[in-house]
């Protein structure tokens, strides 16, 4: 599926765990970073969203790792949406972290 939204990201050392790696629970966090970071390229706000009675929620989340991120690392974040409800929310997006050792 083709990305409607990219954003490049750079690792920083307190994001690392002992192991000098990403640790797991920040993969979560890119995610959300670049699901806001979509909104806001839209020119929308999370508070206005609310005041509107839009509200965007994580209902499901799954990962899958393949090569750990290091501190200083560039990847790009790709958002994916799979579909909307007739509703104002959508059922299902889908953001997830693509390493890209040379993010030129």
């Amino acid at each position: 599926m083709t990305p409607i939204f990219e954003l490049r990201i750079k690792v920083r050392d307190y994001e690392c765990d002992i192991q000098g790696i990403v640790n797991n629970a920040n993969y979560q966090h890119y995610t959300e970073h670049t699901r806001n970071e979509f909104i806001r390229s839209r020119g929308l706000a999370f508070d206005e969203l609310h005041r509107r009675g839009i509200d965007t929620v994580v209902a499901r989340l799954e990962m899958q790792f393949k090569t750990p991120l290091r501190p200083g690392d560039e990847f790009l974040s790709p958002s994916s949406l799979f579909a909307k409800k007739a509703s104002n929310t959508f059922s299902n997006s889908n953001s997830y972290v693509s390493p890209t050792a040379n993010c030129a």
